[in-house]
């Protein structure tokens, strides 16, 4: 809505949302990273 507000070309809005994009897949993928594989679950042993 602000980009309507202050007439901030499309551009710029094009910009900013690919920005968070990438902020976002490089959050993703420090976590997916630095996150240890946890044991594996054994099921009910009979």
């Amino acid at each position: 809505m602000l980009n309507v507000k202050l007439a901030l070309p499309l551009p710029v809005a094009v910009m900013h949302n690919g920005g968070a994009v990438a902020l976002l897949f490089v959050l993703v993928t420090l976590l997916a990273r630095l996150k240890e594989p946890g044991p594996k679950e054994l099921g009910p042993v009979a």
